[in-house]
């Protein structure tokens, strides 16, 4: 009989099938797979030859066309961690991946989604994600049924969820690919203007700055937050506050504080918010606080934080430099109810001078068969003016603008808020420049 070729909904029957003989195997046989490999790879091999056997001589099932290729999935399947065992030894070309039941797609670094030619099935996407959950001590459960947190020693941020959360199984890895780069780098990789960066580096320096990153997502804010961050003076004392650890700089007073979220494996955990981490950083008198991302009751806790004269730098989702402020003086609303929205609003003017809004490319506009990454650029680089009296809505002032992705990033010639070019000129007098010369392009001499 020949050999028939397992596709589509045969091939992942039959492959579960085999996997649900050695998963059984190995739990009567009591070997462990962590220390035992050498013996879970023979008793694959074992499994697969006896079915061979049993399917050739026309007993049952259907032969396999390449036994050797199945005994190596299954063994990924049991030694390492599946369909996406590949991605995770060699995670250059891979954004994300994502599970739905029982389909399985992942992103390149340049964009595009393709789907995967190896059968797989519901059951085990959810094995590979528990096994990845494991050393975190979370799982997910009818009282937890959607879970986000950080796998596979940090490289990998999974969010996973389950029904009634989702209508099946579902999970997304989002690889990090951390880029610990400076102002100089991004210039030389075309994301903002050599003015641009030393106007930046500048803002940074000063100890009384307050900075906002925004853009949508996987528009290279985390990369361009590490960058400013490198740009403090090491004189400053610097707390950042996350939820999933991704920002890094070589500085002499840093400290990195992360949330814990609870894991529901028993009813006295404690859980830490990014709000009260907020709150505890404050105790510690920092000079600046950095918050990866605000998404919610968190930015009411920076109002205080500001107010207490800690200068800030945060990231957040938004579509441009005026939306990120208005979604900022939202999520802060959400988290203290009896804050007046033109209280936010005035706090956040006095105390936020910058917004630099960075976009992505789409894959689609940029034609999809050109052969180079993404480009993540900064679009737009807005000072923000103090609010007078009754203003009700945020001054933007654009600083730098780009007209579209691609396009050169240029000064605009719009004047500063007084208060900002007073604290810039003071700073850069140390440097033997000005702020208008930094705009105009003077390379400043970074001592």
């Amino acid at each position: 009989m020949t050999p028939v070729t397992l596709d589509g909904l045969d091939g992942a029957h039959t492959y579960e099938t085999l996997r649900s003989q050695v998963r059984d195997q190995l739990s009567v046989a009591s070997i462990n797979r962590d220390h035992e490999p050498d013996k879970v790879r023979g008793l694959i091999e074992n499994v697969v030859r006896r079915y061979q056997q049993t399917a050739t001589s026309g007993v049952g099932g259907r032969p396999l066309r390449d036994p050797t290729d199945m005994v190596e999935r299954l063994t990924r399947s049991v030694l390492g961690y599946g369909p996406i065992d590949r991605f995770v030894a060699d995670p250059d070309d891979v954004v994300e991946v994502e599970m739905h039941g029982a389909d399985l797609v992942w992103k390149d670094r340049w964009g595009r989604w393709h789907t995967s030619d190896e059968p797989t099935t519901e059951e085990e996407h959810r094995a590979v994600v528990d096994r990845m959950l494991q050393p975190t001590g979370r799982t997910l459960t009818e009282a937890y049924p959607i879970i986000s947190t950080q796998v596979l020693d940090g490289r990998v941020r999974l969010t996973a969820s389950i029904p009634p959360i989702s209508d099946e199984f579902e999970a997304s890895l989002r690889f990090y690919h951390k880029l610990f780069l400076d102002m100089p780098e991004l210039v030389r990789g075309d994301t903002l203007s050599p003015p641009a960066s030393n106007f930046c580096w500048a803002v940074m320096r000063h100890p009384e700055t307050g900075v906002l990153v925004s853009g949508r997502p996987q528009s290279g804010k985390t990369t361009f937050a590490n960058a400013l961050l490198r740009a403090v003076p090491p004189s400053q004392k610097v707390c950042v506050c996350e939820d999933t650890r991704e920002l890094h700089a070589p500085l002499m007073h840093i400290s990195y504080r992360q949330t814990k979220p609870k894991s529901g494996l028993g009813d006295d955990e404690v859980e830490v918010s990014l709000r009260r981490l907020i709150e505890l950083t404050l105790r510690s008198s920092p000079d600046r606080i950095v918050i990866g991302e605000v998404r919610g009751p968190e930015a009411a806790e920076l109002t205080r934080a500001v107010n207490a004269g800690s200068a800030v730098l945060c990231t957040l989702h938004a579509n441009s430099a005026a939306d990120a402020l208005d979604a900022l003086t939202n999520a802060a609303l959400l988290g203290d109810h009896h804050m007046p929205s033109s209280v936010v609003r005035a706090i956040f003017s006095r105390t936020i001078d910058l917004v630099v809004h960075l976009n992505s490319e789409d894959v689609e506009l940029r034609g999809a068969t050109e052969d180079r990454p993404i480009r993540r650029q900064v679009m737009e680089i807005a000072a923000v003016s103090p609010m007078q009296g009754s203003e009700e809505r945020f001054t933007v002032i654009p600083v730098f603008q780009r007209e579209e992705l691609g396009a050169p990033l240029v000064w605009t010639q719009n004047p500063l808020p007084e208060s900002l070019q007073r604290r810039l000129d003071q700073l850069l007098r140390r440097y033997g420049t000005t702020t208008r010369a930094v705009l105009e392009g003077q390379q400043v001499v970074r001592q």
